[in-house]
């Protein structure tokens, strides 16, 4: 029989006694998992897991996020709902924000400790590669930037890129983003990188690099360096965390006879096991369950087409719910027009109009002329299938001298929804006016383009739909939308079995589309 070890720390996470557990068993509300006839259903279609908020946020604060396109997308959203995000303004012409993607525990180590600890700077001699040619790179960057380039050009992005890291000691949040397990290793410096070795440094030197699978306790013990060190560097009289996994599946594999899909669970099993475990054991270290919200939520709502992204709107709706809870509720700028807004979309995107209209409603009251706030509003008049007074709201915020709805100045989401509403309302002729504008500006605009070929469809111009719809195919072929425009085009014309090659294209983009499926029902039974 197996015996404890009454010297050794445990070797589990939390224990209770068996009172205890069935106490919180009996006064958790959240403990038992819903079924779908729950009256708070928290798992369909959107997942909204409970968590708690140990510390409170000032709206404003300036916060720093880690991790890879997942971090960028997080960034985003804070940005919209008024906090300070440092390390972008330190990022200058020529660079994209993109740069400062890291991907596991270990790089991202690397790069807080060579900006915060004056001791172990980056060397650019030692930590970029000599590739030949008066060239280097620098594999610390993701596979985007570790390219080969003059010196030069690497050490001035090393410049911003410390830069950047450097502000997270004047942060009072720190939001970081788990990613990968896999990573690469140069046995000769002993230090991990971030991208994977060019093939020609592989050939001339194949013992030096070498592909680490980390454990849970590999994740663990940098993470708790990187939090370490963190604090100890910290100016502004502390800094809080949040900790979160992103969502963002392992595209491939670099492991023997291994399905992506099983070494993308491995991995985001180990990166989550990691995280409860820090979340414990530091105070200033909360766990954001960003990663359960979205890997739960409706796919076909939640991915964009590659099945590797996120819908930005999925992610405004899991940041909303991060500060609506930290946020301190006597903080003035929690009645923030920007904070309100982008509360209203994420009740757009969640499909609930009314509490949206509300929310809007009062970020107009305190902001009339705010672009966003209109926007949503319009949007959740006519997610409740008001168009026309849709279409009325949008034409007294944007009218002309002659009482006409006019978006030259408006953003292009503005227009585009503009465009999609004359569909709706079967004003052909508006819609491809206002999509037309917006390709004179932006040629390649997808959405534009869409609408475009929608309003020829709606006009029965099909030759001139189907060039349009053959452009957006030409311009991507992994997107279904294209797929089952020409699907629908090929319908109206009355084109039964090219509809159904094109629908099942669209299919294959996306499988799960329930609107591509009725699509093609209502194909198969005409």
């Amino acid at each position: 029989m197996a015996q404890d070890n009454k010297n050794a720390p445990p070797p589990f996470l939390a224990e209770l006694s068996a009172q205890d557990a069935f106490a919180h068993l009996k006064a958790n509300a959240h403990a038992r998992w819903p079924d779908r006839h729950d009256s708070e259903n928290r798992v369909e279609p959107f997942c909204t897991p409970h968590f708690n908020a140990p510390f409170t946020l000032q709206t404003g604060a300036s916060v720093f996020t880690i991790g890879s396109c997942f971090a960028r997308n997080v960034e985003k959203s804070l940005i919209n709902l008024g906090f300070d995000l440092p390390a972008r303004r330190a990022i200058g012409p020529g660079m994209q924000n993109n740069v400062l993607n890291t991907f596991t525990a270990a790089s991202m180590l690397n790069e807080v400790t060579w900006a915060l600890n004056p001791d172990t700077p980056f060397d650019p001699d030692r930590h970029l590669y000599d590739v030949g040619q008066g060239k280097v790179v620098d594999l610390h960057l993701g596979r985007h930037w570790a390219l080969p380039t003059d010196k030069a050009t690497a050490v001035a992005r090393r410049t911003q890129i410390k830069q950047a890291y450097s502000a997270l000691a004047d942060c009072k949040l720190l939001v970081l983003t788990m990613g990968l397990v896999e990573a690469w290793y140069d046995a000769e410096l002993g230090i991990y990188l971030n991208s994977p070795p060019l093939k020609r440094m592989i050939q001339t030197d194949p013992d030096r690099f070498r592909l680490r699978v980390m454990r849970h306790s590999d994740v663990a013990a940098l993470m708790a360096q990187l939090i370490d060190t963190a604090n100890a560097h910290n100016r502004v009289g502390g800094l809080n965390c949040i900790l979160t996994v992103s969502p963002v599946p392992l595209v491939s594999t670099f492991r023997p006879d291994t399905d992506v899909i099983v070494a993308n669970a491995y991995s985001k099993a180990t990166l989550r096991s990691a995280a409860e475990e820090i979340a414990y054991s530091y105070e200033n270290v909360s766990y954001f369950p960003s990663f359960e919200s979205i890997t739960l939520s409706d796919r076909h709502e939640t991915w964009e087409d590659d099945q590797v992204h996120v819908r930005q709107g999925l992610v405004d709706l899991n940041v909303a719910r991060m500060v609506a809870k930290y946020v301190d509720t006597a903080d003035d700028r929690a009645e923030d027009p920007d904070v309100l807004t982008q509360l209203a979309a994420n009740e757009v995107t969640a499909k609930r109009f009314d509490a949206a209209l509300e929310l809007a409603d009062r970020a107009l009251t305190a902001s009339p002329e705010l672009e966003r706030a209109v926007l949503v509003k319009a949007r959740a008049l006519a997610g409740q299938g008001e168009v026309t007074q849709a279409f009325d709201f949008l034409t007294h915020k944007f009218t002309n001298e002659s009482g006409d709805l006019s978006l030259e100045t408006t953003s292009v989401d503005v227009q585009v929804f503009a465009a999609r509403l004359m569909l709706r309302l079967k004003r052909f002729d508006a819609a491809q006016a206002i999509a037309s504008q917006l390709l004179d500006q932006s040629p390649k605009h997808m959405p534009a383009l869409i609408a475009l070929g929608d309003a020829h469809m709606g006009q029965r111009d099909f030759a001139a739909a189907e060039r349009v719809f053959m452009q957006c195919l030409d311009m991507s072929k992994r997107q279904a939308q294209p797929y089952f425009k020409m699907a629908q085009l090929e319908r109206a014309r009355g084109q039964t079995d090219a509809a159904l090659r094109f629908v099942d294209m669209a299919l294959k983009m996306n499988p799960t589309h329930a609107g591509f499926e009725a699509f093609k029902t209502r194909l198969t039974s005409s």
